[in-house]
């Protein structure tokens, strides 16, 4: 007699049936970390943008402005007390990225609406009180980080956690 050897066509099924579960999970946790790196790669263009702006305004003696001209982007602006243009860039979030602001952490409105944050010189002083930026993920709203504007100093510090 000879011995079959081999697998049945069920074992197969099964055997294909827990990979694709196995896939199915994967995937959306790695879908989910990809959006995590996305956000904190926003967070990081921002904050690096406000702290060159603050930068600039300390070394140089200039007046440097960070503007929020649409719900994405943002631009640096530095000139000096005669108006002549020291340095620009524009810089953007990706279209699945929000950015959004508060004062009082209980309503937040899109950056726009914030206009723009001066840097004055010789200190890069804001002028203003405590901003929170917050960018966030459009697929999935609870991956988001925030970034802060500490008072009149300007310092610009990334927080652990969004409200």
């Amino acid at each position: 007699m000879l011995s079959q050897r081999g697998y049945t066509f069920l074992e197969l099924l099964i055997v294909i049936a827990i990979l694709a579960i196995l896939l199915a999970v994967g995937y959306n946790g790695y879908r989910k970390a990809r959006w995590r790196a996305e956000v904190r790669e926003g967070i990081a263009l921002l904050a690096s943008t406000l702290r060159d702006a603050r930068s600039l305004a300390q070394r140089y003696n200039v007046t440097a402005r960070v503007e929020f001209p649409a719900p994405r982007n943002f631009t640096l602006k530095a000139e000096d007390s005669s108006g002549n243009t020291y340095r620009e860039y524009k810089r953007g979030l990706p279209p699945y990225l929000e950015l959004h602001y508060t004062k009082n952490t209980k309503t937040w409105k899109l950056a726009t609406a914030l206009g723009k944050v001066s840097y004055t010189p010789p200190f890069g002083e804001t002028g203003a009180g405590s901003t929170l930026f917050r960018v966030r993920h459009v697929r999935d709203t609870k991956i988001a980080a925030c970034l802060r504007i500490v008072g009149v100093t300007g310092k610009v510090v990334v927080a652990r956690a969004c409200p």
